[in-house]
């Protein structure tokens, strides 16, 4: 039992290794550096067809972004010369009316401070436009990179789903499932990566927007310095039931509940808490579902819907897709059926080469279905309860009908089998086609059977002839029994 135990738990690990795409990773770069292969694998050229497709497609995403972004940007800078320009048209305006009015001039450190302000709007309105820029080459790079090693993980889930096919382990529903829905990968993967990169890049080119503004951050830094009792204050009220339920749960026991009284009293306190909380519970559950639901439109494997649907409606296009695509591979990239189309056609090759064919001892593709032909028919007549089952058994053999008695039938067609055998042999020794050959044992087996029923015929003849010879003769014993008894009385 111990012994069954641990190899029972070196097989699971074993599974669970086969199932990690590192473990798959290394194989392939092994195999790709060493030139062997040991698991017959290869990615198919529908993958990266995909990813080059992929490629084109995110180049022309990109160039239209960058042409969208940088239009901003220019539209940010023409904003900032206009609105300075504005800005110092109208101080000036009301220098000039203010002198006209009282015959005084504005208060220097009036005007030094509205000046401060100009340059320090002209800073906010530049660094705005360079934040834009540098936003969105990050959040290009990030959409990049993440649209890459999605296809990575994808084409690592293909090797270990593939490999486990092989085994009978499917990780879907395969007999939902069609070969048939594989026809739609190229373009749902295309279309799948750019949704990708228009997604992430977008949310990562928006958050980097925000906190490579300089403004962002004095902004953060006056609301800490202004309201930082409120801030702390809203801080201890949200953190402080978390971490006094993560020390309750600690005490009152893990895995199981040891005191049980204060767990009833504390369970029945978080029964209050949470119908008030309830409101904001059921926001943060829509909108964590929401966004788990965004995460999962990178991967292509796996569907956005719940499994419990999934596995019956599959009503994610790019799952099933990829799910059918796997079911393709498996049934026409097969080590065990590739290996014999190899030899099947390396031997179809020999075949039609005649110097290769004399020196292999091989026959032509002609005379090989006519030997195909003749083994066929051998096997038929070797096997008469599946004579039934082929399309020509009628013209193979011709059972015998004419016989009355059962067991003289069965004794004629038993011969004009053995007969039929034999004339075929002969007659593929000869080189005669099937047709002549079939024909020259009919009229054998015709022959063969005439004679046995001549002499089937003369033996019944010579045993009713027989018969009436003894018939006579008792008759005969009889009458001079009969006679001989007659006297007797007489006398």
């Amino acid at each position: 039992l111990e012994e069954r135990v641990y190899l029972e738990a070196l097989v699971q690990n074993e599974k669970l290794s086969e199932k990690s795409y590192v473990t798959h990773l290394k194989r392939m770069f092994r195999s790709a550096f060493t030139l062997t292969d040991q698991d017959a694998f290869h990615v198919p050229m529908r993958m990266i067809g995909s990813y080059v497709t992929s490629v084109f497609s995110l180049a022309f995403t990109v160039r239209l972004m960058s042409k969208f972004f940088y239009s901003v940007k220019d539209r940010v800078r023409e904003a900032d010369v206009k609105v300075i320009d504005a800005i110092v048209y109208s101080l000036q305006q009301l220098q000039v009316r203010f002198l006209l009015a009282t015959g005084y001039d504005i208060d220097i450190y009036g005007v030094q401070s509205v000046q401060r302000n100009i340059d320090r709007l002209h800073d906010y309105l530049v660094d705005l436009s360079n934040a834009i820029e540098v936003s969105f080459l990050v959040g290009a790079v990030i959409g990049i990179s993440l649209v890459t090693f999605v296809w990575i993980i994808l084409v690592l889930d293909f090797r270990a789903q593939v490999l486990l096919a092989r085994r009978g382990e499917w990780q879907f529903n395969v007999a939902k499932v069609k070969p048939y829905a594989a026809m739609t990968y190229v373009a749902t993967q295309a279309s799948n990566a750019i949704i990708t990169f228009a997604v992430f890049s977008f949310a990562a080119t928006l958050v980097t927007l925000i906190f490579a503004w300089s403004l962002t951050w004095d902004v953060i830094v006056w609301v800490l310095k202004t309201y930082w009792k409120q801030i702390l204050t809203i801080a201890a009220t949200t953190l402080t039931p978390i971490v006094l339920k993560m020390v309750l749960k600690m005490w009152f026991g893990n895995p199981y509940i040891k005191q049980r009284h204060f767990y009833m009293a504390y369970d029945l306190f978080e029964v209050f808490i949470r119908i008030v909380a309830g409101i904001v519970t059921a926001l943060v559950r829509f909108l964590l579902a929401t966004g788990v639901n965004v995460i999962s439109l990178t991967r292509i494997d796996r569907s956005p819907f719940p499994a419990w649907l999934e596995m019956y409606l599959l009503l994610d296009a790019g799952s099933k897709s990829y799910q059918g695509l796997i079911k393709l591979h498996h049934q026409t990239n097969h080590p065990v059926l590739r290996v014999f189309v190899w030899l099947v056609a390396e031997d179809a090759a020999s075949r039609r080469d005649y110097q290769s064919a004399v020196t292999n001892g091989l026959v032509n593709h002609k005379q090989r279905a006519i030997s195909n032909r003749w083994r066929k028919t051998l096997f038929l007549l070797k096997n008469p309860k599946i004579r039934s089952y082929s399309a020509r058994s009628s013209s193979v053999l011709i059972r015998y009908e004419g016989a009355i008695d059962s067991k003289l039938a069965t004794e004629c067609e038993t011969l004009r089998r053995s007969q039929m055998n034999k004339s075929l042999k002969e007659a593929a020794k000869k080189g005669l086609s099937l047709e002549e050959a079939i024909e020259k044992g009919k009229q054998a087996a015709d022959k063969l059977e005439t004679q046995y029923m001549k002499r089937k015929t003369k033996m019944s003849e010579g045993r009713a002839e027989k018969q009436e010879e003894t018939k006579l003769s008792s008759i005969e014993i009889d009458s001079a029994t009969k006679g001989k008894s007659k006297q007797a009385d007489f006398v």
